[in-house]
């Protein structure tokens, strides 16, 4: 009896570890790991450009820089016969994997010549791959050094001072442009030698990508075996990257309407979670995301096949939505393209308001999950309610909008997403950014916000958003089931994703999605024009957080 259960059990975990791939994300910020811990979160660090003027002098202003802001969800795999080693970017809004050549030109002469070769965008016409920009996305780009970063933009540390003005942290910024990892460098990500692969086989499809920052990949698609934790994905159809300028590698994982080849008037192929599914890795085309704020690389996890019944937590459940069809512009096919679900309220909880909710926003509104986006995008007057109701102040020294973080405590300040009565708690300060002293690289107890805005009515939910939520997305159903994340979770509860998700409960406003009686956005609850929308601009005081010439003075 014992030795049949015993052969019953290892049957069991045969069958599990067949239906499912746990691929371990790692959350890079490009930091120095021997730093105190709150430098490897995004921050900003000010700093009087030129401290000797007089605060009435025309050149006295001040730069913010964003540093270590640029979040990437990563993941390792093995690529060809020799399992040549790469690390990509895992890319909800994207439908093709890519890696880059070992003999890619413009990989070479910038890192061979120490600029980028030709324009950084070719002009060809082929698509976006997202509907806006992603300020996570990782290219060649030179950048001036006195270039002072816009909330949310990228920056990497690159110092070339003059003698005469080499500041008093000089020595800090060189030991971490020393010890950081070089994002705008192909070699940070890994090659692939195709040449040298004996299972590489070329197709006749050409791959041309350009993505929402202007990066491209180019070359054309191939097949080859690709392997992670060992395990084999045989004759595996991606891009080789030979002739674009996009230094990170890019696995994308969503459907198979959005991949570029058929964008561009080619058949469809098995992209990533597909090609799973026919291979018999994964019983259904379905994966589950799992990466808290706070969480280390050793327990963020993305898994296809399978959801860990821990990673929400039990008083938030999962509520499954449709998936709609949404895209901001026109596409072939009939989608979805996106992870795209239909967000109907927007609540909040502020100090001014003893921490209670107050709605602010209601109608049926497009969100995009997207994990290839650091900070969330939200439409302009969204955003400016934001930074009317939490008080944020402008600053234009540093060229955003502050707020002292003692106003929006953690578990106490939130913003409430509502998609379909499904709800998540989001922490205001999760959407800033601290500002530290750039003379004493000392936390200033003040935040800049890190959510940028536009002109469209959709959401692009971003890190920022995602390290709050535990989703899991059916692209054979169309369905996402998410709940609140449970950042604590001390074990792992896999189930396997054989047909539908168990443990989801169907929306009860499942039909009021994206459209549902012509509604297509969020609509302000006490603004009914855009003439009447009060801004940030016009009703909070500009900050002076310095004094130019005389000292330092972080004081309101």
């Amino acid at each position: 009896m014992k030795l049949q259960s015993l052969i019953n059990i290892f049957a069991y975990i045969a069958l599990s570890e067949s239906s499912y791939l746990k691929l371990p994300i790692i959350k890079k910020r490009y930091d120095n790991s021997n730093i105190q811990s709150h430098f490897n979160e995004p921050h900003y660090i000010i700093k009087n450009e030129n401290p000797f003027v007089k605060r009435e002098h025309p050149d006295a202003d001040f730069e913010l820089h964003a540093k270590f802001n640029q979040l990437a969800y990563n993941v390792e795999l093995e690529i060809g016969s020799n399992k040549d080693k790469v690390t990509l970017l895992i890319d909800t809004a994207s439908s093709d994997m890519f890696v880059n050549d070992v003999n890619n030109l413009p990989c070479k002469q910038y890192e061979e010549e120490g600029g980028p070769s030709g324009d950084e965008n070719d002009g060809s016409d082929s698509d976006s791959d997202s509907d806006s920009d992603s300020d996570s996305a990782i290219y060649l780009k030179k950048r001036d050094v006195s270039e002072k970063s816009s909330c949310g933009a990228i920056s990497y540390p690159q110092f070339d001072y003059p003698a005469q003005q080499i500041p008093s942290d000089y020595d800090y910024y060189m030991n971490l442009t020393q010890n950081i990892a070089d994002p705008s460098l192909c070699s940070t990500f890994g090659y692939f030698s195709s040449e040298n692969s004996t299972t590489m086989n070329e197709l006749e499809t050409p791959f041309n990508i350009t993505y929402g920052d202007d990066s491209s990949a180019i070359g054309t698609m191939i097949t080859d075996n690709v392997y992670f934790n060992g395990i084999e994905i045989s004759n595996f159809t991606f891009g080789l990257n030979t002739d674009g300028n996009r230094a990170g590698p890019v696995l994308g994982i969503g459907y198979k309407d959005n991949q570029n080849s058929y964008q561009n008037g080619y058949d469809q192929y098995s992209s990533f979670p597909y090609h799973l599914k026919d291979l018999g890795l994964i019983n259904k085309v379905a994966y589950s995301f799992y990466a808290p704020y706070d969480s280390s690389s050793s327990n963020a996890q993305l898994t296809f096949g399978a959801y860990d019944k821990n990673g929400y937590l039990p008083e938030s459940g999962l509520t499954k939505v449709p998936i709609i069809k949404y895209s901001s512009r026109n596409k072939r096919g009939l989608g979805p393209y996106y992870l795209s679900i239909t967000l109907n309220s927007i609540s909040i909880t502020t100090q001014s308001n003893d921490y209670k909710s107050e709605l602010i926003a209601t109608g049926n509104a497009a969100a995009i999950l997207d994990t290839g986006t650091t900070a969330t995008v939200l439409p302009y007057y969204i955003l400016n309610e934001l930074l009317v109701k939490y008080n944020f102040k402008w600053s234009s020294q540093v060229s955003s909008y502050i707020i002292s973080e003692k106003e929006i405590p953690k578990d106490k300040a939130f913003i409430t997403f509502n998609f379909q009565n499904a709800l998540i708690k989001v922490p205001i300060i999760d959407f800033t950014y601290p500002i530290l002293d750039g003379e004493t690289l000392s936390n200033t107890g003040l935040r800049s916000i890190s959510i940028t805005s536009f002109d469209n009515d959709y959401f692009l939910l971003g890190d920022d958003f995602l390290s709050n939520i535990y989703f899991i997305a059916d692209l054979e159903s169309n369905e996402i089931s998410i709940g609140q994340v449970n950042p604590q979770k001390s074990s792992e509860s896999l189930v396997i994703i054989e047909n539908e998700i168990n443990d989801a409960v169907q929306s009860s406003n499942w039909d009021q999605v994206y459209g549902y009686n012509g509604i297509t956005n969020l609509k302000l609850k006490n603004t009914y024009t855009v003439d009447d929308l009060k801004t940030a601009d016009n009703v909070t005081e500009n900050i002076q957080l310095y004094v130019a010439g005389a000292g330092v003075d972080l004081g309101w």
